[in-house]
């Protein structure tokens, strides 16, 4: 996958997501982020909440988490989002310190916010806050990033820029809890219309890096509406979440880019048909030279399957290796007898490869279209199917540095689609305790709204009320699940 300003050697645990991303762009550090992501998750998390009984307003769609369209303007909101990044770096927004103290303001309880502190730090973002509701409000967002320039540089192409907007996005969520604390709910909705929208526009964009960029910044908002839930005099939410787009992130356009990606930084690959006799040598050699740098500068590039020079050169050498390639190319590739002869060994071997990738690729990518809860299947026969193929020593390369994180993408898409789900179970359950003395349901079929079921197992989130406390847990077989004990403000 390619990743935009990680450095591929970077390791630590705390903001896993995005780290460091003013270094080098790495084909494999997708894969690795994600892996990271899901190992700092693995545990399940308990969320105590004590929700504020609202009714659903009359007006349903009042409060709005997406700018409505009649506020928002023609124009590119990646220009105002890069003015933003660009104010922000000026400020220094990406010292440890900082990130640290912001850390603290979001994680402090409403009793403990040291709100006054949270003001003046704040305070110092608010022209660069401003440039990010401007493109919150523009209805483009393109981000024009050099693709088809780049060409066999690709996984190497800088994004300096998304660090800087998650840190504004960790800013903006902080001015949120000030805007809750001093009661300006009006304020805090219009600041989770900018968060929400600028989430998906900063996923609107070739790369999965941005996707996963993007999920972050609309957790971040998630966290605000839940402690608006909590919150007396807050409005219901319940139709204003459900209005929203779902997936917010889409990924389509960073997958498909990730999945062509290989073949635009290995066009010997595509052109191995073509280039013939002491040419295919030379593009061989270019080949393996270009593979050899990625592998050295990413990371869990250790396996066997890596050594693929190596074992090029063995299969070269080997009558009945090549004998084998030959074959392989006639049986699956489709080639006639007449012109696998015509082929120099390197042609033969290089068309193999690529077929071997698209193939694995394609087994891969098509149960990215699928809900999450019909592809998770897809996607765990074809991790066992790849991993019994690296085990017999015939694990692709190209296929072990990108495509792993296909799946573990997609199920970031649907664990954030999951939070959605269950915000709006809790928003339900506030209008439920209005209409019933304060009380929650003994069962969520008994809630007289609509609730879904977890886009992650398609299957209906686990409810049980005792003694005047109910839990709302998942058991969806992701390592991260959220348990939330909700209880009702008294």
């Amino acid at each position: 996958m390619i990743l935009a300003g990680l450095s591929v050697r970077t390791c630590n645990m705390e903001s896993n997501l995005m780290k460091n991303l003013v270094l080098r762009y790495s084909v494999v550090v997708v894969s690795m982020m994600i892996g990271q992501i899901a190992a700092a998750q693995d545990e399940t998390k308990e969320v105590v909440v004590t929700i504020s009984p609202a009714a659903v307003p009359k007006a349903a769609l009042e409060n709005p988490l997406l700018p409505p369209r009649s506020e928002t303007i023609r124009g590119n909101a990646a220009l105002l989002y890069l003015r933003a990044a660009t104010m922000a770096g000026n400020l220094q927004t990406e010292t440890a310190e900082f990130r640290k103290k912001l850390k603290s303001y979001l994680d402090s309880s409403a009793e403990d916010f040291p709100v006054d502190d949270a003001r003046k730090d704040v305070a110092v973002f608010e022209n660069a806050l401003g440039e990010l509701r401007l493109g919150a409000r523009r209805r483009q967002c393109e981000w024009q990033l050099p693709i088809e320039e780049s060409g066999t540089q690709l996984y190497y192409v800088l994004l300096p820029e998304m660090q800087a907007l998650r840190d504004l996005a960790r800013v903006l969520a902080v001015r949120i809890r000030i805007e809750i604390h001093d009661g300006r709910i009006d304020n805090a909705i219009d600041s989770l219309q900018t968060g929400y929208a600028m989430g998906r526009q900063i996923a609107d964009a070739p790369f999965l890096i941005n996707s996963l960029v993007g999920v972050a910044v609309i957790e971040l908002m998630c966290d605000r509406v839940l402690e608006l839930a909590q919150t007396e005099n807050a409005p219901n939410l319940y139709w204003s979440l459900t209005a929203m787009p779902q997936p917010l992130v889409d990924m389509r356009q960073s997958l498909e880019v990730e999945s062509s990606s290989a073949l635009t930084v290995f066009p010997e690959l595509v052109n191995a048909d073509s280039v013939t006799g002491e040419a295919s040598r030379t593009e061989f050699e270019n080949f393996m030279n270009r593979f050899d740098k990625l592998a050295i500068d990413s990371t869990n590039t250790t396996g066997p399957e890596y050594q693929l020079r190596k074992r090029f050169i063995d299969t070269l050498k080997d009558d009945a290796a090549m004998k084998d390639v030959r074959s392989f190319l006639k049986s699956e590739g489709g080639y006639s007898e007449e012109a696998i002869k015509e082929m120099v060994s390197t042609q033969a071997v290089l068309i193999r490869e690529r077929i071997f990738y698209i193939r694995m690729r394609d087994s891969m990518y098509i149960h990215s279209f699928l809900p999450f809860d019909q592809a998770q299947a897809g996607f765990d026969a074809w991790n066992l199917k790849y991993d019994q193929m690296k085990k017999d020593g015939k694990g692709v390369p190209l296929v072990s540095l990108l495509m792993p994180a296909f799946g573990k993408a997609c199920g970031v898409r649907a664990r954030q689609q999951r939070r959605i789900a269950q915000l709006r179970i809790i928003e339900a359950l506030r209008a439920y305790a209005v209409a019933n003395n304060g009380k929650l349901p003994d069962s969520l079929s008994d809630l007289g709204l609509p609730v879904s079921n977890n886009p992650v197992d398609g299957k209906p989130f686990e409810y049980t009320l005792k003694d005047g406390e109910a839990t709302l847990r998942t058991d969806d077989g992701t390592r991260f699940q959220i348990q939330y004990r909700i209880r009702i403000s008294q």
